[in-house]
């Protein structure tokens, strides 16, 4: 996925901090909240970076939320500065109640996850949200958006409207609600729900993450002592 990095763009910042007020749902300290989310376990993960490292950026989004379209190029911007130790997860999060498209939206990228193509689908879901959200029925709009990615369309056609997807979504779904997620975009960090509004924030407590994993290796790594004997004098 090409991303176009984009620093010092005030006006950007402007706008996502007005979105946010307005669709994000927001309690306690903007950092990290006092009461850390119960863990919910899933086998299946989208995931980009580091997907080894001990820090896990956990976004809950709706392909149709306006405020998540904004988080977009905030998020792009902190995958390029930390994709080498960052593990960035994607889950869905469908506002069923006032996004009637959310979820075809949510299939269309899980069926391109299927073909190892999922953020590709991602970025053309926000990029279009304008168009599609407008749409009595936006399958058409999918389609040749998977088509453009040159997918296989008969598989991804097939998967689109599958149980399997279905499930996938709705399990991502569930897990946000058993960790309460409000509304979206919501974000954990290492399974705490956090409330960044704006990129410092963001960098503040990935960099405040990952030197919290540094001083762990540290005191993990046992001390190497080495004793020297020396001769009897005579």
């Amino acid at each position: 996925m090409k991303l176009n990095k984009q620093k010092g763009n005030t006006t950007l910042w402007g706008i996502v901090g007005m979105v946010v007020l307005v669709a994000l749902v927001v309690g306690g300290s903007k950092y990290v909240s006092k009461n850390p989310a119960e863990k919910v376990e899933s086998d299946r993960t989208i995931v980009r970076g580091a997907e080894n490292s001990s820090v896990l950026l956990t976004e809950y989004a709706d392909f149709q939320c306006p405020a998540c379209k904004s988080y977009t190029p905030i998020l792009d911007e902190l995958f390029l500065e930390y994709g080498d130790r960052v593990a960035f997860e994607f889950r869905h999060f469908p506002l069923r109640n006032i996004h009637p498209n959310a979820d075809m939206a949510s299939q269309s990228a899980e069926a391109a996850y299927l073909q190892g193509r999922f953020w590709e689908m991602h970025d053309k879901l926000y990029a279009g949200q304008e168009t599609w959200s407008r749409l009595g029925n936006p399958r058409n709009t999918f389609v040749a958006y998977a088509e453009e990615l040159e997918l296989d369309m008969d598989k991804w056609n097939e998967d689109l409207m599958s149980q399997a997807v279905k499930n996938a979504v709705e399990a991502d779904l569930q897990m946000g609600r058993a960790l309460r997620v409000p509304g979206t975009p919501t974000f954990f960090l290492n399974g705490e729900k956090i409330q960044p509004a704006s990129i410092e924030d963001f960098r503040s407590l990935i960099d405040s993450a990952l030197a919290s994993d540094v001083n762990t290796e540290i005191e993990k790594t046992p001390l190497s002592i080495t004793t020297t004997e020396s001769s009897p004098e005579r």
